[in-house]
């Protein structure tokens, strides 16, 4: 099972969801998710946390980031199958996971 990164993805379509990692199959993992922004605006990203992207599977929502900053959310535990999204209105913002899997 893997353990320290495991994703780390470049949002290169704003306002369009973004897979940016799958809980392997038989497996259950503990992740944070860590959105970079390197532009020099204020970039607002949403991230969802199931096996689909909806609003009942919305975790974080228009969460403004301001220019050069990061914003993280820590303890998110996932099934097998379960995916994490995410979506920025601009481009200029990446997505690292990291956390640990574990045989489910």
């Amino acid at each position: 099972m893997a353990n320290g990164l495991l994703a780390t993805v470049d949002i290169t379509s704003a306002n369009t969801d973004t897979l940016i990692y799958t809980t392997p199959a038989s497996t259950n993992s503990v992740v944070s998710v860590i959105f970079c922004n390197r532009s020099s605006s204020v970039i607002k990203v949403r991230l969802y946390v199931g096996a689909t992207v909806s609003a009942s599977t919305a975790f974080v929502f228009d969460r403004s980031i301001p220019p050069g900053e990061n914003y993280r959310e820590s303890g998110i535990v996932l099934r097998a199958g379960q995916n994490i999204n995410a979506r920025a209105n601009v481009l200029g913002i990446n997505v690292i996971v990291t956390g640990y899997e574990d045989a489910a």
